[in-house]
């Protein structure tokens, strides 16, 4: 894994992501949405191609990078499915404020669990796991970003 590369394409996605937020959408409502579906399958397709030739090899790194991926997989279930079934059910009023309330409650400590992590790491020297952290907390970031549902 080129660490260098990973950090690089982080901090690429996290400069893209500040400007995505920020743009004046007059118009192109629409338009930013699939715009930012598209960010969100560039960040998760980018992140695959750089930790899959690692997880081939390192049975390990594989059982790391599965129980990580497992947990944000659940947690983004959690999100999804109680705001379809209220969307369903009424005018979707409170859905949203449900989704949000929801996606800063999980998002924000799993965020922190997996920074006191790769600290954990870094003082073990454990650099492709703490390559593997970083890609699964950008995943939360850009879900929160590019998804759509924030008003962003």
């Amino acid at each position: 894994m080129n660490y260098i590369k990973v950090v690089l394409f982080i901090v690429l996605f996290l400069i893209v992501g500040l400007a995505y937020a920020n743009q004046d959408w007059n118009g192109l409502e629409s338009a930013h949405h699939y715009i930012g579906y598209l960010l969100l399958s560039l960040y998760i397709l980018g992140s695959t191609l750089f930790i899959y030739k690692p997880l081939k090899g390192d049975r390990k790194l594989k059982r790391h990078f599965f129980i990580r991926f497992s947990v944000v997989c659940i947690a983004f279930l959690l999100l999804l499915v109680p705001y379809l079934i209220l969307k369903q059910q009424n005018d979707g009023l409170g859905a949203g404020y449900l989704l949000y309330f929801m996606t800063v409650s999980l998002a924000a400590p799993l965020s922190i669990y997996a920074f006191i992590e790769i600290l954990w790491l870094f003082t073990q020297k454990k650099y492709p796991q703490i390559g593997v952290n970083l890609l699964l907390v950008g995943y939360i970031y850009c879900l929160f970003l590019f998804s759509g549902l924030f008003g962003y």
